[in-house]
């Protein structure tokens, strides 16, 4: 597990906390960690099976995830195509623990979006984003007219 996929990152990033996390799993049985996986983590929902509940939401998220957290990574999209005020951040060569692999990265990236959100200035996704099409030619009404932002800036046809 210590060096699986997307955890040997730790390793190469913050090794004495990649030995930390080896000693406090070794302090556990492993029938103990089965038991764990299968009795709570298997039974709950995954966040794929709650895409309306999170289409709903009305909180500011930020998605942080490693770029060689792949296991993860379609979680994070979904949840950044999905919740109205969600941003994402993809960190390069980390993997599923990057709060551990540099804490102080991690607590910038929280403190910026912490403060971003007391200042109201975490904004929802302008649904214009929303297409699959770089060129915004999937759209429903692909003639290039603007619309407004609801970022409140409105294109620079609409000033």
């Amino acid at each position: 597990m210590a060096e699986g996929p997307s955890r040997i990152q730790l390793k190469y990033h913050n090794e004495p906390a990649w030995h930390e996390m080896i000693e406090q799993f070794s302090e556990h049985s492993a029938e103990g960690l089965a038991l764990t996986i299968l009795g709570i983590q298997a039974r709950r929902p995954s966040l794929h099976d709650m895409i309306d509940e999170i289409r709903d939401l009305s909180v500011p998220l930020l998605v942080v995830n490693g770029d060689e957290d792949e296991a993860c990574l379609p979680t994070g999209m979904m949840l950044k195509r999905t919740a109205p005020l969600c941003g994402m951040q993809v960190l390069p060569n980390s993997g599923h623990v990057p709060n551990l692999e540099d804490p102080r990265q991690f607590n910038d990236i929280t403190r910026r979006f912490i403060r971003r959100v007391e200042a109201n200035e975490w904004p929802e996704r302008d649904p214009r984003s929303r297409f699959t099409s770089q060129f915004g030619l999937d759209q429903p009404d692909h003639t290039g007219a603007a619309a407004a932002s609801p970022r409140g800036t409105g294109s620079s046809e609409t000033r």
